[in-house]
Parts: structure tokens; C-alpha cells; sequence
């Protein structure tokens, strides 16, 4: 899915119709690869055998 909304918020950049808007996507966009990337590696991490660990005292 991370190719697919990368391609499509790219199209989305290139479609629209102002500066703000242009930035807005372009935002938009880099937020979702990111979200994508984060989720890839966790996934990849905890099934190396890595534990996860949250706000450990």
C-alpha cells in the first residue's frame, strides 16, 4: 500500500491547484509514507524477534 499512496498523493501534488494546496498534499503525502515506513519496520522488528517496549520505568 505504501507505493500506491505515495504514487496517488504525488498525483495529488501535481493536481492541485494553488501553492497552499500543492503543500497541503505534499505534506500530506510524506505524512502517510511515513506512517507507512514506521509500521513497515516495526513489523520487521518484532518479527526478528525484538520486543517492543513503551515508556519502560
Amino acid at each position: 500500500m505504501a507505493p500506491l499512496a505515495t504514487i496517488l498523493g504525488l498525483l495529488l501534488v501535481v493536481l492541485a491547484c494553488t501553492r497552499g494546496l500543492r503543500l497541503a498534499a505534499a505534506i500530506y503525502t510524506l505524512a502517510a509514507a511515513l506512517l507507512f515506513a514506521t509500521s513497515a519496520v516495526a513489523t520487521a522488528a518484532v518479527g526478528a524477534g525484538a520486543t517492543m517496549r513503551c515508556c519502560a520505568a
